[in-house]
């Protein structure tokens, strides 16, 4: 009887239900969820078919008849591409695009340096079996560990895997390209039509594919825009679970990062990568392991550590080394005499590496241009021969071998100072200057102390945390690590 009215039809009419029944019977009807979980879900799935933001295009999609006047005759997808393409709205799709394929192939080899390990043997560790595993069940995961674990050699197994298996991927490293604003804006600095993340899921066409993100801890080492790269890292992982629930996907995101840097709030599986183990050191160095003294030996099971010292001449190989402050001055002090010897001025090389560390430090980057040592190339060829730094020839930049060799010349002078007899809670300034660019600095600083000095960094710690001038966060420090 409600739909007699409805429709206008005289209830006392007897032939008024019989035409309702006919009416309905050419109807079909849909239900759809609404609400604003029901709304998001829909803009997720829209975000994966279309560029542009998911919410003005769902908005377009609804106003489609009304602005288009199409009642009554059928829509088709060509229709509808036509109308978003109008509004510089386009399908994600390049499946078959050599443009946007060989762009990826060019980026991994220009943001990933040669992988350089140690007497050239790259170790096998467990933790990148996790990892494969995790791929293969199409997940997502989080690597992690301490400065110098090696998290960089389970990517660079994790990599080899991939490209044995024609697994497409991309390896970005997060120091030599911070991304900015947006999935789609990172992706275009890249040189990608948009987020990387959705070049690889069509690219793929539904077949597994890799996104692999390392120093994830480095957008904390400055606060010039670590908001903003850390957030379009989040809508990197909205896009890849997008992905994966809506268009039947299997792409994966790969993270890395250091223990104390880890966002733990991210429902991941977390793949700890530990030090080595005394038969993985045997492995590459020898017996000659067994002979060292104990605090060496222990010294040696931090890959980082352990690079080092097979730079080092073998009578410089000593078991007086005892700390990775010791380590890194002897190697050092031998990069200095290797210069000398090569016709250079030691106070020439003092300051080619004085002013490498003071840019990087000043700007918050992990590279720099070439072109800003145009006077200075031969002491930096020599500190790239000694393996201290790396030159990438795609981007015509160096950088250190690795993030810990910044960290040792950042803070060698903070350490001299406490070995002076100084507080660390007196050398990060007032709660003014307590800036997260210095929190990071704080947070290596006792790093070095907690593998060095155990009862000195208790020490410090302690200081830290009773210090009133200290902010709250940066006493947390001492917990993080």
């Amino acid at each position: 009887n409600d739909c007699i009215v409805e429709f206008g039809f005289d209830k006392s009419d007897p032939s008024a239900t019989a035409e309702t029944t006919s009416l309905l019977s050419h109807c079909f009807f849909e239900q759809y969820v609404t609400g604003t979980e029901a709304e998001q879900d829909l803009e997720e799935y829209i975000g994966t078919l279309f560029t542009g933001k998911a919410s003005v295009v769902r908005v377009l999609l609804e106003q489609y008849a009304n602005d288009t006047g199409c009642y009554g005759v059928k829509i088709t997808a060509k229709d509808i591409i036509d109308y978003l393409e109008e509004k510089n709205i386009h399908v994600r799709n390049y499946c078959g695009d050599e443009t946007v394929l060989n762009r990826i192939h060019i980026l991994n080899s220009t943001y990933w340096d040669s992988y350089h390990a140690i007497y050239e043997n790259l170790v096998h560790r467990t933790a990148t079996d996790d990892i494969i595993q995790s791929i293969k069940d199409g997940h997502s995961v989080i690597l992690h560990g301490k400065a110098g674990t090696g998290k960089s050699g389970c990517l660079e197994e994790t990599i080899r895997y991939l490209k044995q298996t024609n697994t497409l991927y991309l390896a970005v490293k997060l120091d030599k390209h911070v991304p900015r604003i947006s999935a789609d804006a990172c992706g275009q600095d890249l040189g990608l039509p948009e987020s990387p993340v959705y070049c690889l899921s069509t690219l793929a066409a539904r077949r597994h594919c890799v996104l692999i993100l390392d120093q994830l801890d480095a957008l904390r080492w400055t606060s010039n825009h670590s908001g903003d790269a850390l957030d379009v890292c989040k809508e990197f992982i909205q896009q890849a679970e997008a992905i994966n629930r809506h268009s039947g996907g299997k792409i994966s995101i790969v993270f890395a990062s250091r223990t104390f840097d880890l966002d733990t709030a991210l429902q991941w599986i977390k793949v700890n990568v530990s030090q080595f183990t005394k038969d993985d050191v045997v492995q590459v160095i020898g017996q000659a392991y067994n002979h060292l003294s104990s605090r060496l030996q222990k010294l040696l099971l931090t890959p980082s550590s352990l690079y080092v010292w097979s730079k080092l001449e073998e009578n410089a190989k000593n078991n007086s080394v005892s700390s990775v402050f010791e380590l890194m001055n002897a190697w050092w002090q031998q990069i200095q005499k290797k210069c000398i010897s090569a016709g250079l001025q030691s106070e020439a090389v003092i300051a080619c590496k004085d002013k490498i560390v003071m840019l990087m430090e000043r700007r918050g980057v992990f590279s720099l241009p070439r072109a800003i040592f145009a006077d200075q190339t031969n002491e930096i060829d020599c500190l790239v021969s000694a393996g201290l730094l790396n030159s990438n020839p795609n981007t015509k930049s160096i950088s250190f071998a690795h993030q810990s060799f910044l960290d040792y010349f950042i803070t060698s002078d903070i350490l001299e100072n406490i070995y002076s007899g100084y507080e660390l809670k007196d050398l990060i300034g007032d709660k003014n200057h307590q800036t997260p660019f210095i929190r990071y600095r704080v947070l290596t600083v006792l790093q070095n102390l907690l593998d060095s000095d155990p009862i000195l960094f208790a020490k410090q710690s302690v200081e830290l945390l009773e210090a009133s001038c200290v902010r709250f966060y940066f006493k947390c420090t001492v917990f993080e690590i």
